[in-house]
């Protein structure tokens, strides 16, 4: 009963930052008002909004906004693909999005605190819900990594890489920005998660 009030007030919390990022001034979505293209970016939350984040039982999360619009022929699909001892695992959960137009869409990727000695969760924001997923192997450290510090334009059949998570038996660690690109990080460590977004054709038109 515990985790599941603290995931209620996780998913709360992501309604919340969505209604506060709608009436900030956002350059990059004027600038691309009447064009179909769709921008990602990092969030910034305020003080109080990580402070909210704190009493969640969160260990580490990120936050990215997302605007604009799509094609009509044009899908967008969310992907969590895991990597153990450097190669990709059979663990993968893909999420397609239904709306055509987002604006402060919220996504996030994140980690769970251990509770009541069960493994730590791993946390994807999606549009219009939050998934959870067991970490499939408890490390000994571990890191999480924003992908992008910038808008990034979203083009079709090229993913964008906009989050990471290592973990690993051994007490060093070291992470790089790639500003989207894939991460080859993951392949160096014993397992690791990336969060993938990518413009695709609809199976439907």
């Amino acid at each position: 009963m515990k985790t599941r009030w603290i995931w209620l007030s996780l998913l709360s919390l992501m309604v919340l930052l969505s209604a506060c990022s709608e009436p900030k001034a956002n350059p990059t979505r004027a600038n691309n008002e009447g064009k179909k293209q769709l921008i990602i970016q990092p969030l910034k939350l305020t003080e109080k909004e990580k402070l909210l984040i704190s009493k969640t039982n969160t260990r580490d999360i990120k936050f990215f906004e997302l605007n604009g619009s799509k094609r009509q022929e044009e899908q967008l699909v969310v992907d969590v693909i895991a990597y153990h001892n450097g190669k990709e695992s059979e663990f993968h959960h893909a999420t397609a999005d239904i709306p055509s137009d987002f604006q402060g869409e919220i996504l996030s990727f994140g980690i769970s605190a251990e509770v009541e000695k069960q493994a730590p969760l791993l946390l994807t924001g999606v549009p219009g819900g939050l998934v959870t997923s067991p970490i499939l192997t408890v490390p000994t450290s571990s890191m999480l990594v924003a992908n992008i510090t910038k808008p990034v334009e979203l083009h079709k059949n090229k993913p964008v890489y906009i989050a990471y998570w290592l973990g690993t038996s051994k007490n060093h660690l070291s992470d790089t920005n790639h500003e989207g690109a894939f991460p080859e990080e993951v392949k160096e460590v014993e397992s690791a998660y990336v969060y993938k977004i990518t413009l695709v054709e609809s199976k439907t038109k």
